[in-house]
């Protein structure tokens, strides 16, 4: 999981896509719900920060609506 959020397509990528405003900032969605399964799994004793659940819960379950008539 480290390599794949490292890579150009999961880390410079979305950071260059959230700068400009594109709608296809949305996949990373994806990417953090993989990176909370993998954090659950390896602690599942352990709760995650609470400012980290509120920025997932914000973040994560939303889909793209164009404002385009």
């Amino acid at each position: 999981m480290l390599k794949v959020m490292s890579s150009h397509w999961h880390y410079e990528d979305y950071f260059y896509r959230f700068y400009h405003g594109s709608w296809k900032v949305y996949r990373t969605q994806r990417t953090a719900e993989r990176a909370v399964a993998l954090l659950r799994k390896l602690l599942p004793e352990r709760d995650l920060n609470l400012a980290f659940e509120d920025i997932l819960k914000e973040g994560t379950g939303r889909n793209f609506e164009s404002n385009v008539d």
